[in-house]
């Protein structure tokens, strides 16, 4: 059987080598794994992950699961759900969604695409899903702002759900958060919206 593992780590491991689906520093998923490739070997091959830990992935992985090249697209999507209270009235939710597609145009680190649709309701929430593109990051430019790929994605979401907050605040939009978790916190109660 270890025969067996070997022979198939290193078939997984040519396939890998002669098909190319990735490279040395590409950021790929494979098996709900996700980083960024440090090495390729014969029978295995080395991620590191946003906390720095060294994963190593078994090649047969790679020609028995599917695997995403994140590194080949072009901008990345993501996806946040943002959750208003359920007495938000329907100018509300209009007004929610126009502000939420405003945010790709008004933040740098966006591409100016995003999509936003009501994906529940439900009696604690009104839930829409918003989808928005992080630019690609452009190493060596010095208008990039970001020393590497990473903190730019970090840093998009941070300025996007920091927009979030901020444009409902200030248009008197409530979001609706957990009441278990809140009663579970002492200082978690004045949090929700009532």
């Amino acid at each position: 059987l270890a025969a067996q593992d070997t022979v198939s780590n290193v078939f997984g491991g040519l396939m890998i080598l002669l098909g190319k689906p990735f490279g040395v520093g590409d950021d790929i998923e494979i098996h709900g794994v996700e980083g960024t490739v440090t090495e390729i070997g014969l029978r295995s091959v080395t991620l590191v992950d946003d906390y720095e830990r060294a994963i190593i992935v078994p090649n047969q992985e790679f020609t028995n699961n599917m695997l995403v090249n994140i590194s080949r697209d072009p901008a990345r999507m993501y996806t946040t759900r943002v959750r208003l209270h359920p007495d938000t009235s329907a100018d509300q939710i209009e007004q929610a969604i126009t502000l939420l597609e405003g945010i790709s145009r008004q933040l740098d680190v966006l591409e100016d695409v995003s999509w936003v649709r009501i994906e529940a309701i439900d009696e604690t929430a009104i839930v829409l899903e918003y989808w928005y593109q992080i630019s690609p990051f452009q190493e060596g430019d010095p208008a990039e702002g970001f020393p590497d790929e990473r903190a730019k994605l970090w840093a998009g979401e941070a300025q996007t759900h920091t927009a979030i907050v901020r444009e409902f605040a200030e248009h008197g939009i409530k979001l609706s958060f957990n009441r278990a978790l809140l009663d579970e916190s002492p200082d978690g109660a004045g949090l929700l919206a009532e």
